[in-house]
């Protein structure tokens, strides 16, 4: 017989969110039991830090930054704690970068760089204009469409910028080709086509440098769970249970009484006759008055339509339609030989940050760049759809691939990986006898069951209303006080969506419907 466990509230999901709702809840007195169903082997979600090391240093899995430092909460509070501290606030005063030719490996002129950086984030920040419904012959003219917008905006600064008969035209394509790469990992998407032009600037940033965590962005998840376990102080309010997939949540529907219509379920004392019931693979049975779910975008996209029995109010499976997720992988690769890396990243005595990648994408690798009108990535080898190398050791390098070509990186093998990657490099870097690498990692966050991306962005399809509609609870009656369901994770969040303070302050505004019960 099946294990039936009851608490007065239950959390699915052991993410950033999920956490977050349980700490507030507690914090907010709340009394009741609470319960956090996980269905993998950790905590975390997609804050993920490998055990393997790379020169002392944390492997980043999952989220890599703390994305600005000035009255950003999961910034105060790691400060709070000692996990980070005022001589990692700001970045390395210098960042060197260089951009190769993929063909033949010759360098491009760093002022041509800071030219065409310059001349792209002029071009980002004219997306304000677009926002709170301006300019909406523009947005139809572009189709709404962040890709179709950044192409006209660079073909007229090229023609503006640069002769007609210029040689180097093509490589100031390439440069802004690899910047809106760049773009694509930031936004989480597979193209900028997919992203709303209208919609682009929603997305807000806290003020500061963009931080990485020493100890690993795991030691965010050991602070939430230590506090937790601190205020719950053994009173066993707060229960958590890893390896524990859900099946199926049961719930009573909605009544006759609201705009959704459920014709199998008696309004009558619902809630105290059928509480809601979920389901896990494992066979346990979990009961509770009132649930927050923090699935993924991705996973909500693929199971939410039959997850629930009965099933979700139309609008909530309509807006979750809509909204856009994609892939985001990163690759790391570690070499024994510190002068492997000395070599490729070092250039008349000073160490080079990163290197852009520009790869030519309308002919042969062995010839030279071709001009074109447009800027859009045609189907190449995945491989060219990574803008730049990171060096983020004297070991170890690091690279980003977004959307379908990560999708064709996950389905391939390490060594696969190696190989290919090694024959670009030796072209790039102008040595043939450029080492494969020791070790090499790629994270699958596509291929992950419990993730099916990487995080979310507004599409070209959706609203910041949909992102509203998706966090709206959800009330069995017109009457009752607390939500039955709430929806939490940083896709619910309409300016800090892809980040993890979004999914921190979403477990906040998720707790915060629950506040007044049993207090």
């Amino acid at each position: 017989m099946s294990e039936i466990l009851k608490f007065d509230l239950i959390i699915v999901g052991g993410g950033c969110s999920g956490l977050s709702t349980a700490l507030h809840l507690l914090k907010q007195n709340f009394l009741g039991t609470i319960g956090l169903i996980e269905a993998r082997d950790r905590l975390g979600g997609r804050i993920w830090t490998s055990k393997t090391k790379i020169e002392e240093k944390k492997i980043e899995i999952g989220a890599n930054w703390i994305h600005g430092i000035i009255n950003n909460p999961i910034y105060e509070l790691l400060y709070r704690k000692r996990i980070i501290d005022s001589s990692i606030e700001s970045n390395k005063s210098v960042y060197n970068i260089q951009a190769k030719i993929c063909q033949n490996g010759n360098d491009i002129d760093t002022v041509w760089i800071r030219k065409v950086y310059e001349a792209y984030s002029t071009i980002l920040k004219g997306t304000t204009r677009f926002c709170n419904d301006g300019k909406l012959e523009e947005i139809k003219f572009y189709k709404d469409s962040m890709g179709k917008y950044i192409e006209n905006e660079v073909n007229k600064w090229i023609e503006t910028e640069i002769d007609s008969e210029s040689n180097f035209r093509p490589i100031v394509r390439s440069l802004f080709k690899s910047l809106i790469k760049r773009e694509t990992c930031i936004s989480g998407c597979n193209s900028l086509d997919d992203v709303s032009l209208q919609y682009f600037d929603q997305y807000k940033e806290y003020l500061g440098p963009h931080i990485t965590i020493p100890l690993g962005y795991d030691s965010l998840i050991n602070v939430l769970l230590n506090d937790i376990e601190e205020i719950d102080n053994d009173q066993n309010r707060f229960h958590y249970f890893l390896d524990s997939p859900i099946k199926q949540i049961q719930w009573p529907g909605l009544t006759k009484t609201t705009n959704y219509v459920n014709d199998n379920v008696d309004s009558k004392n619902i809630a105290d006759t059928f509480p809601i019931r979920i389901e896990s693979s494992n066979g346990t049975i979990y009961e509770c008055e009132h649930l927050v779910l923090t699935l993924t975008l991705g996973c909500l996209k693929k199971y939410a339509h039959n997850l629930f029995d009965p099933p979700l109010p139309e609008y909530k499976i309509d807006c979750i339609k809509r909204m856009g997720i994609d892939i985001v992988d990163k690759i790391f690769m570690e070499y024994s030989s510190k002068s492997t890396i000395f070599d490729a990243f070092t250039k008349d005595g000073d160490t080079i940050d990163e290197i852009m990648l520009l790869w030519d994408e309308n002919g042969d690798d062995d010839q030279p760049i071709e001009e074109t009108d447009t800027i859009q990535t045609k189907q190449q080898p995945w491989y060219k759809k990574i803008y730049s190398i990171y060096r983020i050791s004297d070991h170890c390098i690091q690279l980003w691939v977004s959307g379908k070509e990560a999708e064709i990186a996950e389905k391939m093998n390490e060594n696969e990986i190696n190989d290919q990657l090694t024959e670009q490099f030796r072209r790039i870097f102008k040595n043939s006898n450029f080492p494969r690498a020791d070790n090499v990692i790629i994270t699958r966050w596509g291929m992950d069951q419990y993730s099916l991306g990487s995080y979310s962005f507004i599409s070209k399809d959706s609203s910041p209303d949909d992102i509203e509609k998706l966090s709206k609870p959800i009330y069995l009656r017109p009457n009752d006080e607390l939500p039955a369901i709430v929806f939490s994770g940083e896709a619910t969040h309409k300016e800090y969506f892809s980040t993890v303070h979004g999914a921190f302050l979403s477990g906040i505004d998720a707790a915060k419907n629950f506040i007044t019960q049993k207090c």
